[in-house]
């Protein structure tokens, strides 16, 4: 598996320091890291049971987007269940989905 993911940006992108002020504006690709304790990576699965994914880079405020990877079992609809800052967070999926799913981790400014 890549180190990496390319996301590519169809239309303008408003970036800014955490004022919000100085914005530039950007269209191509954004890279993300991926692995241990960075803003996206991969799980699988386990049916109705509870995934629980250790991420340190989780804040109170992440928004964590969950994508397809690779399906397997009957592939159903999945969600985050908990959001802890600073440890992780879970998922839960359907009865018989072990699918391999993609995360990636936003934090909004103010």
């Amino acid at each position: 598996m890549p180190d990496n993911y390319d996301l590519t940006v169809q239309e303008d992108v408003e970036l800014g320091d955490a004022t919000g002020t100085d914005t530039t504006d950007i269209n191509g690709t954004l890279r993300l890291q991926r692995g241990t304790n960075k803003q996206s990576g991969t799980l699988t699965l386990n049916g109705t049971t509870e995934v629980t994914v250790a991420n340190t880079a989780v804040t109170a405020t992440s928004i964590i987007l969950l994508g397809g990877y690779t399906p397997a079992g009957t592939p159903a609809a999945a969600y985050v269940f908990t959001k802890t800052a600073g440890v992780g967070f879970s998922v839960k999926g359907a009865a018989s989905d072990t699918s391999v799913l993609g995360y990636v981790i936003l934090d909004p400014t103010a």
